[in-house]
């Protein structure tokens, strides 16, 4: 019984107040990628045959799958997708290069000149203002 009253306590309980600072999480790197986490054999075959690192076929292959795919988030997920494109591109963190390897994308291409170009379609800039990581959590 006591546990039972302990469970129904919780329920009262004073929540943590909300952080304020922006929120981001590297899987968003990958998430967003929308159907170009289930390619098929074929399409991988396809993706290691294009030249990655020049910007005009990753901004082909970003306004094919990224654009669409990122139009589909509710706006509080589209902020969090900037939020976390803003912390690791104005941080140039190493993470921008893991979400290929880590998620089976056979892309070869730099994560920084990948996201930079994501940045570009999707917001119209050429990248995020400078920012304090410290309002990043």
């Amino acid at each position: 019984m006591t546990s039972f009253l302990a469970w129904l306590d919780s329920l009262f309980e004073k929540k943590q107040p909300f952080d304020p600072r922006n929120h981001v999480c590297w899987y968003f790197l990958a998430y967003m990628l929308g159907d170009m986490l289930y390619f098929t054999d074929e399409e991988d075959e396809e993706l290691m045959k294009i030249d990655n690192h020049d910007p005009e076929v990753l901004r082909e292959l970003i306004r094919e799958f990224v654009v669409p795919h990122y139009r589909y988030y509710p706006p509080e997920s589209q902020k969090k997708i900037k939020d976390t494109l803003t912390y690791y591109l104005a941080t140039d963190s190493p993470k921008l290069d893991r979400s290929f390897a880590a998620f089976h994308i056979n892309l070869d291409s730099p994560g920084k000149l990948f996201y930079t170009l994501v940045w570009q379609a999707l917001y119209g800039t050429d990248g995020p203002d400078p920012i304090n990581p410290a309002d990043y959590v």
